[in-house]
C-alpha cells in the first residue's frame, strides 16, 4: 500500500512540475494599441518636421531665384542705360561735327561770296523787268492791273499765260508763235456773245492786230486784254 502511495505521489509531483507550468502572459491589447498610436504620432511629427524643412528649403531657393532674377533685371537695365547713353553721346558728337562742318561751309561760302566780282553782285541786285497786265470781261475786271516779271524772250501770250496759271484762272488757246490764238479766258469764249465776239489785246494803249504769241514785251509795258462783242469796231 505504501509503495502505491509513494508511486502515486511521485507521478503527481512529476506531472505538476512538467505539465502544469503557469499560463503564458498574453499581452494586453489596449497597451499594444496605445504603443502603436504613440509610434504613429511620433512618425507623423517627424514627417511634419521633414516637410517643414523641405518647404523652408524650397522657399529659400525660390527667394534666391527671385533675388537673382531681380539682380539680373537691374543689371540688364543698367547695361541698356549705358548703351543708350553711349548712343546719345555719339549722336551729339555727330550733330556737333555736322554743325561744325556746316559752319565751315557757310564761312567758305561767305568768303567766296566776298571774293565775287562786284559787277556780278550789282547785276543780282538790279530790279527785275516787269510788265503790267489787266484782263477785263463783260462784267468787269477778271484780273486787275498786276505786275509780272518778264524774261528777255517773253511774249504777250507767255506772260499772260504765266499770270493766269498763277491766279488759277481757266484759259484756252491754240497754236504757237504767229499762229497762236486765244479762244477763251475764265470760261468766256469767242462767239459766246455773237459771231463777231472774242478776245483782243492792247499794248501800251494800242490794239495789236498780230498774234500775242509773236508780240514781244519790254520792261514797263501795259498789256490789256478785253472781250468785245464786235471786233470790227476796232
Amino acid at each position: 500500500m505504501k509503495k502505491w502511495f509513494v508511486l502515486f505521489l511521485t507521478i503527481f509531483l512529476t506531472l505538476s512540475f512538467f505539465g502544469c507550468s503557469p499560463d503564458p502572459v498574453v499581452p494586453d491589447e489596449n497597451e499594444q494599441t496605445i504603443e502603436t498610436d504613440e509610434n504613429l504620432q511620433i512618425e507623423q511629427v517627424e514627417t511634419e518636421k521633414q516637410t517643414s524643412v523641405e518647404k523652408e528649403t524650397t522657399n529659400g531657393e525660390n527667394e534666391n531665384a527671385k533675388q537673382e532674377q531681380v539682380e539680373k533685371s537691374v543689371q540688364e537695365k543698367s547695361d541698356k542705360t549705358k548703351e543708350r547713353t553711349v548712343e546719345i553721346s555719339e549722336q551729339e558728337n555727330e550733330k556737333e561735327q555736322t554743325s561744325s562742318e556746316a559752319d565751315e561751309s557757310k564761312n567758305e561760302s561767305t568768303s567766296a561770296s566776298e571774293g565775287e566780282n562786284p559787277e556780278q553782285t550789282e547785276k543780282s541786285t538790279e530790279p527785275q523787268d516787269t510788265v503790267t497786265i489787266t484782263i477785263v470781261g463783260l462784267d468787269g475786271p477778271i484780273i486787275p492791273s498786276t505786275k509780272v516779271n518778264i524774261n528777255s524772250d517773253d511774249t504777250v501770250l507767255s506772260v499772260t499765260i504765266r499770270l493766269l496759271k498763277e491766279k488759277g484762272i481757266q484759259y484756252e488757246y491754240s497754236g504757237k508763235g504767229a499762229t497762236a490764238y486765244v479762244h477763251g479766258i475764265d470760261n468766256l469764249y469767242e462767239m459766246d456773245e455773237g459771231p463777231l465776239s472774242g478776245w483782243l489785246y492792247k499794248r501800251n494803249g494800242t490794239i495789236v492786230s498780230r498774234s500775242a504769241g509773236a508780240e514781244p514785251v519790254q520792261n514797263g509795258d501795259l498789256i490789256e486784254w478785253f472781250y468785245t462783242e464786235d471786233y470790227t469796231k476796232y
